[in-house]
């Protein structure tokens, strides 16, 4: 097997999730992008495979020293496939793992013995440190295979990536941008961009990949990368992908500034969802001249006892609010709630489903609640459901059950969903403003994504 000290050539790889109609939507990998920007930055050859957009013959990896998977909730099966496969076929190779799923369940992935390496958190520097540090036991952040026990090391967390202004621009060019949809959108394609990391709230449902201090890029860097998008790769919408963008008033405003300034001519929607309460009428006047037309505001339910026991830290107030001046400034809303939480029964996803339609947005999205590896909704209920380690989990198609203590079960609460999107999307406003805003060809390919995972 190859020395990692000798890799020269090395292949990224992104799997398609096992139920490839349980995702409509498609944007290039971050993550790996700028694991290849990084590494090619440090004098190494690499290759971006994405499956969901290019089918690719495993005897590709012949040309490449180390093969690298990207490990999502959603491409468990698909991935663990490859590697073994992989393995088999060229056991000479080096074969790794990353991504936001690995820590998840870490146990169990380290009893695979196809893996050389698995890298747990943000892997910039993990993975150029790996390949260039002799010394096994300065590496941080990553379970590797010890050489003479074949038992996996682990050397405990490294800091997070300080300044993230000397990453560099992700290698947005290995890709074929073209390729890439996002149904909800104005432009094609739609690439995402994260201008920053961390999020220091305590949402009980989400988990923190990127740690919880919030890590910003500077405007000027942030733009530099837009404009790049716009001129160099002829990107027409921007989808912003942070945990938290707008925590910092000031820093939204200048980023809207300088994109005004540079004259960039370009859509933006604010995908991940920004906090209600942290964005006020002066913050969307800038967004909206900067090119904003969609923002999520992500209520997650209709009960304010809910949102306390979450700890969502704003309320269905803010919400509201920031949809009526959304609507004032001609910004389009996008909501998405959660039906099923544990405590949770029909009065309260009744609840949800009122405030859905009250609320109005011009978009919705419902799903069933994913209960996710190391999140607060975890500890405190995980004795009470099995969530496979080795199993897709597909929160989009409402196939993963949470425990409810009401006694309603999955099928009752995948009814709840189905009235709710029935509710929303049937109204004759609603159908006249998608058939106005959206292609033929986007709103087909909603229908059958809310058809296939039995959402209507």
């Amino acid at each position: 097997m190859i020395d990692r000290l000798k890799v020269k050539n090395i292949l990224l790889i992104i799997e398609t999730p096992k139920i490839q109609h349980n995702y409509p939507s498609s944007l290039p990998p971050l993550g790996i992008l700028y694991l290849c920007a990084v590494l090619e930055k440090n004098g190494f050859n690499c290759d971006v495979v994405d499956a969901n957009i290019t089918p690719y013959d495993i005897d590709i990896i012949e040309n490449y020293d180390l093969v690298g998977f990207s490990l999502f909730c959603s491409n468990v099966e698909s991935t663990f496939d490859k590697i073994k496969i992989a393995r088999n076929k060229y056991p000479d190779k080096l074969v790794i793992m990353g991504g936001p799923h690995c820590e998840a369940f870490i146990e169990d992935y380290c009893q695979n013995p196809d893996l050389n390496a698995i890298f747990i958190g943000e892997s910039e520097n993990t993975l150029i440190q790996y390949l260039t540090i002799p010394i096994s036991t300065d590496l941080k952040s990553v379970y590797y295979r010890d050489e003479l026990s074949s038992k996996f090391i682990y050397n405990g967390p490294s800091s997070a990536f300080p300044d993230l202004d000397q990453l560099p621009i992700p290698s947005y060019n290995k890709l074929p941008l073209n390729k890439y949809s996002f149904n909800v959108s104005k432009k094609s394609p739609v690439v995402s961009i994260i201008t920053s990391r961390g999020c220091p709230f305590n949402c009980s449902f989400c988990y923190h990949s990127h740690g919880k201090k919030w890590r910003p890029r500077s405007p000027k860097n942030i733009v530099d990368e837009i404009e790049f998008l716009k001129n160099e790769m002829n990107v027409d919408e921007i989808s912003i992908h942070d945990d938290n963008f707008s925590i910092d008033k000031l820093r939204v405003i200048d980023i809207c500034n300088l994109i005004v300034q540079r004259n960039i001519n370009v859509y933006i929607q604010i995908t991940s969802g920004i906090r209600a309460d942290m964005c006020d009428e002066e913050m969307l006047k800038n967004l909206k001249n900067a090119g904003l037309w969609l923002i999520n505001v992500n209520p997650e339910s209709g009960n304010e006892d809910t949102l306390s026991k979450i700890k969502k830290g704003s309320s269905l107030g803010h919400v509201k609010n920031l949809v009526n001046l959304c609507r004032k400034h001609k910004i389009k809303t996008f909501a998405n709630f959660i039906i099923g939480f544990p405590w949770e029964g029909e009065k309260e996803i009744r609840n949800t489903h009122d405030f859905a339609l009250k609320l109005n947005t011009d978009f919705a999205h419902f799903a069933k609640l994913t209960i996710f590896p190391k999140t607060q909704l975890y500890s405190d209920f995980h004795n009470l459901f099995y969530m496979s380690p080795f199993k897709d989990i597909a929160f989009f198609s409402g196939e993963t059950s949470a425990p409810n203590l009401h006694g309603l079960t999955p099928a009752k609460i995948d009814n709840w969903i189905k009235k709710c999107v029935k509710d929303f999307y049937l109204r004759p406003q609603t159908i006249i403003y998608l058939l106005q805003t959206l292609s033929f060809k986007k709103l087909l390919r909603l229908f059958l994504f809310t058809l296939k995972t039995k959402n209507i």
